[in-house]
């Protein structure tokens, strides 16, 4: 409303109130929204028109009804060859008004920022759609399978990593896990040991967590909870220090697939159209593909200050990106204030506590 403002050099010469812009643009969604999948198809048509490396596909059901699509661009296909070691495959966006699940492929770059290998629209979850995307986007990519991929806990798509994804890692998404702690416990027990629960997932070495764990259960009187039974009897699959010798790039913290869901809530909702959808979709993959070129242009002509004279710092500014450099440099702080005694010495060795 407020280009056209300037652009009539006036509210008064506009014509029309913000209201009406609004329900102008309900009513162009509702006349749109019988042929909003031929728009979808035909845009992506063009796409593919346009450039012979953008992929789609899509499949229609038994009464002629779009159910399903993939697409990815160049870009995105290219950044997989780099970045695509770990993937998490996400369906828990329901981002259009249609109730179709929006299904990106999505990991991390050297800067720790989220990325979009590919994205696809699904009308179910059951097991044959659930095949048929990660199909395409194994098609899709210029190189194998990752070697981790990082999921929701749900049945089909189990099945289906079992069955695709052969030489793949396969790990849960902790954040979906952790979001459901809330509807599997009473709400007192929730508020009461929610917190203990999570610091044993989180912050715990293997024997700390199950030394907490069970603690936890047992002052909450949980332990008879199939639902925290059978989570804990997969906890090789969800717990991060079970698999820590594994390389996640980060994408296995609660924190990190927090950031990766507000990337895409900043920009669509489950009032979008398809066509919407793809709109504000594409302005994201912009925006953060902006945001990839600015840390480029900032590690390659900035450096960060040092905070010590040691030499490993000086040597590790210039292997690190930026934000990884803070990282580092701030365990070196923090490392000073460590005590380190020496408890044992052999010819062999020498035991130190920290």
């Amino acid at each position: 409303m407020r280009l056209f403002e300037i652009e009539s050099r006036g509210p008064e010469h506009v014509g029309c109130t913000e209201r009406d812009m609004r329900n102008y643009e309900k009513t162009l969604r509702d006349d749109h929204k019988s042929i909003d999948a031929e728009i979808l198809i035909d845009f992506f048509q063009s796409e593919k028109d346009k450039s012979s490396t953008f992929f789609f596909d899509y499949e229609t059901d038994s009464d002629n009804r779009f159910s399903r699509c993939f697409w990815a661009d160049l870009v995105s296909r290219w950044a997989y060859t780099t970045f695509g070691d770990v993937v998490v495959f996400d369906t828990m966006y329901n981002t259009n008004k249609y109730g179709m699940i929006s299904a990106p492929f999505v990991g991390v770059n050297h800067h720790h920022q989220t990325i979009v290998f590919g994205c696809g629209f699904l009308s179910d979850e059951k097991i044959d759609t659930f095949v048929w995307l990660p199909n395409k986007f194994l098609e899709t990519m210029p190189k194998d399978a990752p070697n981790l991929i990082i999921t929701d806990q749900d049945p089909a798509m189990m099945k289906t990593v079992a069955q695709l994804f052969l030489k793949t890692i396969h790990r849960y998404y902790l954040w979906h896990l952790l979001n459901k702690f809330l509807d599997k416990l009473n709400l007192v027990t929730f508020h009461d040991h929610y917190q203990s629960i999570k610091n044993a997932i989180v912050h715990s070495t293997s024997i700390e967590f199950e030394r907490s764990w069970e603690e936890v259960m047992n002052c909450a009187n949980l332990v008879q909870n199939y639902w925290l039974s059978l989570m804990y009897d997969l906890r090789h699959k969800w717990v991060r220090t079970y698999f820590n010798h594994v390389f996640s790039a980060g994408m296995s913290s609660s924190q990190r697939s927090e950031s990766s869901h507000a990337f895409f809530k900043r920009y669509v909702s489950s009032e979008n159209s398809l066509m919407d959808f793809i709109i504000r979709f594409s302005k994201a993959l912009r925006h953060q593909r902006h945001g990839e070129l600015v840390s480029d242009h900032t590690d390659m002509n900035e450096l960060p200050k040092m905070k010590s004279n040691w030499p490993m710092e000086l040597q590790i500014v210039n292997v690190y990106m930026k934000n990884k450099w803070l990282e580092f440099q701030n365990e070196i702080s923090q490392s000073h204030g460590y005590y380190v005694k020496q408890t044992s010495l052999r010819i062999e060795f020498v035991v130190y506590n920290v």
